[in-house]
């Protein structure tokens, strides 16, 4: 037995379709049609019912009635009615939802793109460079001044992975795993226990000229001081000439 009043309420307040209808009392979308025609409801086309009729459309996604659709709504030159099927909250949403997914595939596709063609990008990124050197030096320098600890890391990795690459070796540390070495040792030496701050070496405990690799796990923070006494020796070494001149 359907559910008159139930059916036209998914109609026409929740503006579900009539297939969709039909699926929850496990019926067919023509009896959801006539037992919708003998309450004498308006059957209209589904797609007509999420259009701009006058100031008001409904989104398609939340099935929100909004009046003045023009600030709810984006704008879609290909629709009909000009304007994007679903509001700007339900896009927000997705957006959001969908993020992470979105970034990787865009990221796949422009460094698929970059290889397969390394002189037009090369070409773009020296005209870019030209174009807009001054105003780039500018946001440079603004950015190291207010990122001064991002700033480190990029420097120290940078200065790893180039090293690491010149000697052939694995070359897979990350800004990220810095700052879990970092919070590990709490900030501190980890040969002469000072607390560094912000002003700290990252020490390979197997030196990248010894055919260290540049990996989390061979890497520990150090102050400069001792980095700078310790060189390319091992720790065991390190321990022999002794810490900080102890």
């Amino acid at each position: 037995m359907l559910n008159k009043e139930q059916i036209k309420m998914y109609y026409e307040k929740d503006y579900m379709s009539l297939r969709s209808i039909a699926k929850i009392f496990n019926t067919d979308h023509h009896t959801i049609s006539r037992t919708l025609k003998s309450m004498n409801v308006e059957i209209v086309n589904q797609c007509d019912r999420y259009k701009l009729i006058g100031n008001t459309k409904i989104c398609f996604k939340c099935k929100t009635k909004y009046d003045n659709a023009k600030e709810h709504f984006k704008k879609d030159p290909s629709k009909r009615d000009g304007l994007y099927p679903s509001c700007k909250e339900c896009n927000k949403k997705d957006w959001k939802d969908n993020y992470p997914n979105i970034a990787e595939r865009h990221r796949a596709r422009t460094s698929k793109y970059a290889k397969n063609n390394p002189e037009i990008v090369n070409n773009y990124r020296t005209k870019y460079y030209q174009d807009n050197k001054e105003d780039l030096k500018a946001k440079s320098k603004q950015w190291r001044i207010d990122n001064p600890e991002k700033r480190k890391i990029s420097h120290s990795l940078s200065k790893a992975k180039r090293r690491a690459l010149l000697k052939g070796v694995r070359n897979t540390l990350t800004a990220e795993q810095i700052r879990e070495q970092y919070s590990e040792q709490t900030g501190e030496c980890v040969y002469c226990y000072v607390d560094v701050g912000n002003d700290y070496h990252v020490d390979h405990i197997i030196p990248i000229i010894n055919g260290g690799e540049n990996t989390k796990d061979n890497i520990v923070i150090a102050c400069p001081r001792c980095n700078l006494s310790k060189g390319v020796k091992t720790v065991e070494e390190f321990k022999i000439v002794g810490i900080r001149g102890i």
